[in-house]
């Protein structure tokens, strides 16, 4: 019974007297508050100090860029057109997919920093005037009277991260349409931006289709010189054909790969930052700190009561 007594006794000396916590908490109320005024003013002057951010948005549609004399043919001409280079056709889903993907690829941001002026503001734009709608450049990075860098010019990879974090993208799980957006401190750049980026994906996907599809009509015309059976012959010239018709399209019409449905904008109304957001994130980190802070001090005393009996 004594030794039941003894065991009991190390856990009933561990008690937590929650009296002595609130009084803890009372007695260091002045430094709790004063550490949260502290971390509530800190919160308010960071989200001052954030720029405002703009986001203009455009909705978008994939189009079927697949021949339709391609998604007739029959299953045994596939390997021909396989050889010859020809995508035989795919789902809208896929296709919504792969213009994301290459409105998102670095391939495609290196080609978009190929335009005059993108670089700069990528590198050394630090502040957005609404007043004259202009933007001002860090002086040690960028003469903007100049229009010359002052520094060596970091590379695509590095500039990326800065890239990917100013596109969204919103796909709309019920159709293949989807929403892009371009957020940047600037509205009308914003704007530029994403009118640039979306003639840009039709242009590049088009030029590609193009130099792909001469490619495939070499091989199919030589392919052709070289058969003398009716059914193939047959085959070759409805690829041919196809070939042809995707030349036509990509020289004549300007969306080639996606279609807008709603056009870009220059934004009126900031997206961001979202201060209020900001200040109660530090108002509560900081309470929560507090508490912590309250805990510590009263588990070293009681251990330290504990040590000195």
């Amino acid at each position: 019974m004594q030794d039941s007594n003894r065991s009991r006794e190390p856990f009933n000396n561990q008690e937590v007297d929650f009296l002595e916590i609130i009084k803890e908490a009372w007695n260091a109320r002045l430094y709790v508050i004063i550490f949260i005024l502290i971390s509530t003013f800190f919160g308010i002057g960071s989200s001052l100090i954030k720029q405002n951010e703009y986001s203009s948005s455009a909705m978008l549609k994939p189009v079927n860029i697949s021949g339709s004399s391609i998604s007739q043919s029959n299953s045994q001409y596939g390997s021909l057109a396989s050889l010859a280079g020809i995508n035989l056709g795919k789902g809208n889903a896929s296709q919504s997919s792969e213009v994301i993907a290459t409105i998102l690829s670095r391939d495609f941001f290196k080609h978009l920093l190929s335009f005059e002026n993108i670089l700069p503001i990528f590198i050394a734009a630090n502040e957005y005037d609404p007043v004259s709608k202009k933007l001002s450049f860090d002086s040690s990075v960028y003469d903007a009277q100049e229009k010359k860098l002052l520094v060596s010019s970091p590379s695509y990879l590095e500039l990326y991260e800065t890239y990917a974090g100013m596109i969204g993208v919103n796909q709309d799980d019920d159709s293949d349409m989807f929403t892009l957006s371009v957020t940047h401190i600037s509205p009308e750049f914003s704007y530029t931006f994403l009118s640039l980026l979306i003639k840009e994906v039709n242009n590049v996907t088009r030029q590609k289709a193009i130099a792909q599809s001469e490619k495939s009509l070499d091989y199919l015309y030589q392919q052709l010189s070289q058969t003398t059976q009716f059914d193939i012959e047959l085959s070759v010239h409805q690829l041919i054909e196809s070939q042809l018709n995707t030349q036509m399209l990509a020289t004549v019409r300007p969306e080639y790969l996606v279609q807008i449905f709603d056009s870009p904008f220059i934004p009126v109304k900031k997206s961001g930052p979202n201060r209020r957001y900001t200040v109660l994130v530090y108002f509560f980190a900081s309470i929560f700190i507090a508490i912590v802070g309250v805990l510590a001090s009263y588990f070293y005393k009681l251990s330290f009561r504990k040590m000195s009996t």
